[in-house]
């Protein structure tokens, strides 16, 4: 049984590509270096930055939370998704590189902050956020879905929890294939139907 989810934010249920592709720029990071890259998606590369850099990592996402133009959204199913896990009364987190107090801001201004019971950021380690709250909660492996679209952190979290790869994100659906997700996921209506079918044995 499913006892708690917990998303990544930027890229699993929000969708800021706009904002992240301006902020890139901020950076001086040319366009053809993510081409370059045998995957496309750009926040993987980022990923790759933030272990060397966490100064431009702050940087980065001051620039996408200060963007004059502003343009994020919800990816299509996300409030029906948490919709039911509120009804089921289980509990959501938010574990994101992103900062707690940006995401809060974007909980608002999309209208779902009333659904998540907390959110965790800023830390580069998301299996050691998991770890924490799994602890806080007193929930096991088997409990608990955490829902990414990143392959590098399918790695860092293997064995933690049970995990569901988003291929809807920032990254291919071929490389998080490749980190073995306990789900690979078409939508948030995949994930709807998985929690339905594991919650009713």
């Amino acid at each position: 049984m499913i006892k708690a989810v917990f998303f990544d934010w930027s890229g699993t249920l929000c969708d800021d590509h706009t904002n992240v592709s301006t902020s890139l720029g901020k950076l001086a990071i040319p366009p053809y270096v993510f081409r370059s890259l045998p995957y496309t998606r750009v926040f993987s590369f980022l990923r790759y930055i933030v272990t060397i850099s966490p100064i431009n990592t702050q940087f980065f996402y001051l620039n996408v939370s200060r963007a004059k133009h502003l343009n994020y959204h919800l990816y299509p199913g996300t409030k029906a998704i948490l919709q039911l896990l509120k009804n089921k009364k289980i509990p959501i987190g938010i574990i994101s590189l992103q900062s707690s107090i940006i995401i809060r801001k974007e909980l608002d201004d999309t209208g779902i902050a009333e659904y998540v019971n907390f959110v965790d950021g800023g830390m580069h380690h998301k299996g050691a956020l998991l770890s924490k709250h799994m602890k806080r909660l007193n929930l096991s492996k088997q409990e608990v879905l955490f829902v990414t679209d990143l392959a590098n952190d399918i790695k860092e979290v293997g064995g933690r929890t049970l995990i569901g790869a988003a291929t809807w994100g920032y990254d291919t659906k071929e490389r998080l294939a490749r980190r073995k997700p306990d789900l690979l996921l078409k939508s948030l209506n995949d994930l709807k139907i998985f929690i339905a079918t594991k919650n009713s044995k």
